[in-house]
C-alpha cells in the first residue's frame, strides 16, 4: 500500500486583468447613453446632471500570493490596482425663484451652470483567495479561484472650466472575483497562467507565476 504526501507550495504571481467590474459597469452606462431629462416635478430647488466620457484602457494589475496546501486546495491573498479616467461635463440647474406673468400665471425661473473637467478613479483592493485544483501535474494544472475582500477608491476631480478646482474623495467598497476556468503551464519554477471569470480583476487575467519551492513527494 502506498500513500503520497506533498509539502506546501508557495507561489507568487503577477497578472494583467482586462475588463474589470468597474470598467464594465461604466461601459454599460455609456452604451445605454441615458438622455438628460429635467426633473419632474420641479420641486427640489436644484438638479445636477453629470456626463462621464471614459478615456482609459480596460487594464488593471494584480499581485498574488498562494500557499498550495495539497494537490486540491490553495489559499492566498490578492492585491490589485485599477485606474479609470474620464472627461466630465456637469450641468447644474437651480431655481431662481418664482415669477407671475401679466396674465396671473405663476412660473419658476431656472438658471443653468456648466462645468468641464476630468475625473480620476484610483482603486486598490485586497482579497483573500481560495483555489481549487481540478488537475494538477508537474508542468500543467487546471483550477478555479474565488476571492472576496475590501477595496479603497480615491476619486480626484479636476474642474478646468469655468475655474480651476480640485477635490479628492475616498470610499471603502466590497469587491469580489470569481474565475471558474483557469490554467497554468510551464517549468518547475516559472509558469504562465490564464484565468477567465468576472470581478474586480477582470474577465480575462494572464501573467507569470514563480514557485518558491517545488513539490516533493514521499512514497511509502
Amino acid at each position: 500500500m502506498s500513500s503520497c504526501f506533498a509539502q506546501p507550495e508557495h507561489r507568487i504571481s503577477f497578472g494583467l486583468g482586462w475588463f474589470g467590474h468597474d470598467y464594465v459597469k461604466e461601459m454599460r452606462n455609456e452604451i445605454a447613453d441615458v438622455e438628460f431629462d429635467f426633473p419632474e416635478p420641479f420641486d427640489q430647488g436644484s438638479y445636477e446632471f453629470v456626463e462621464n466620457d471614459m478615456r482609459t484602457l480596460p487594464i488593471n494589475v494584480n499581485f498574488h500570493y498562494e500557499c498550495s496546501l495539497n494537490h486540491r486546495f490553495g489559499v492566498g491573498l490578492g492585491f490589485g490596482y485599477d485606474r479609470l479616467r474620464y472627461h466630465q461635463e456637469s450641468e447644474c440647474i437651480k431655481s431662481a425663484g418664482e415669477r407671475t406673468s401679466p396674465h396671473g400665471i405663476t412660473y419658476t425661473l431656472w438658471d443653468s451652470h456648466h462645468t468641464y473637467g476630468k475625473l480620476y478613479r484610483n482603486i486598490l483592493h485586497l482579497m483573500p483567495e481560495l483555489t481549487i485544483y481540478w488537475f494538477k501535474k508537474k508542468h500543467i494544472s487546471t483550477y478555479s479561484k474565488v476571492g472576496t475582500g475590501v477595496g479603497w477608491e480615491i476619486q480626484k476631480r479636476v474642474i478646468t472650466y469655468p475655474e480651476s478646482v480640485k477635490t479628492v474623495e475616498g470610499e471603502t467598497k466590497f469587491y469580489f472575483q470569481v474565475s471558474p476556468v483557469c490554467m497554468e503551464a510551464g517549468g518547475r519554477r516559472w509558469r504562465g497562467f490564464v484565468e477567465f471569470g468576472y470581478g474586480v480583476q477582470g474577465i480575462l487575467q494572464y501573467g507569470a507565476k514563480y514557485i518558491l519551492n517545488g513539490t516533493k513527494k514521499i512514497v511509502e
